[in-house]
């Protein structure tokens, strides 16, 4: 690694011994929205060596996956893909997402897009945070101090908080 100034990696492969070995280093791109699972950066030199994170563009990517979760659930579709593979008819209630509400902890940039994305499905949202303030597509945001009745009102509660130890 002597010699190489850029790291372009996913936070899992950046530990405290890549980045001793990485003398020259300059820059590490980390592939992530947060950088607070990297191991290596304990080892690292802030004043040295620049990191950057891929903030922003993961929205898209985990409205998708969260809805695909939300309808898999609301759906039964685990009993479903069974029951296909056995040749089985069943018939059971197919509830709509449309209506419930979603609950978001860490009102950031991913959630920011899942707002706007699960207010197409005619869903409320309502989030949990440090700051208060307005957020498009927010119905209220809740302090982190009211967590309880925030999820009181959910349907669905997604996490989005960055890992620490507060979390």
């Amino acid at each position: 690694a002597t010699g190489a100034q850029v790291l372009v990696a996913l936070d899992s492969r950046v530990d405290d011994g890549l980045v001793r070995a990485a003398t020259d280093l300059a820059w590490i791109q980390a592939l992530s929205t947060g950088t607070d699972v990297i191991d290596g950066l304990k080892a690292l030199d802030r004043r040295r060596v620049t990191v950057t994170t891929t903030r922003g563009i993961h929205g898209p990517q985990m409205s998708e996956i969260t809805l695909m979760h939300m309808l898999a659930l609301s759906r039964r579709l685990p009993k479903m893909l069974r029951n296909q593979q056995d040749h089985h008819w069943e018939r059971w209630e197919q509830p709509l997402l449309w209506h419930k509400t979603v609950a978001i902890l860490g009102v950031g940039a991913i959630a920011g897009d899942m707002a706007r994305c699960f207010r197409t499905f005619g869903m409320t949202l309502i989030g949990i945070s440090r700051s208060e303030r307005q957020v498009e597509h927010f119905e209220q945001i809740y302090p982190r101090s009211q967590i309880k009745a925030a999820a009181a009102r959910a349907d669905y509660f997604v996490v989005l908080a960055p890992h620490s130890a507060e979390n």
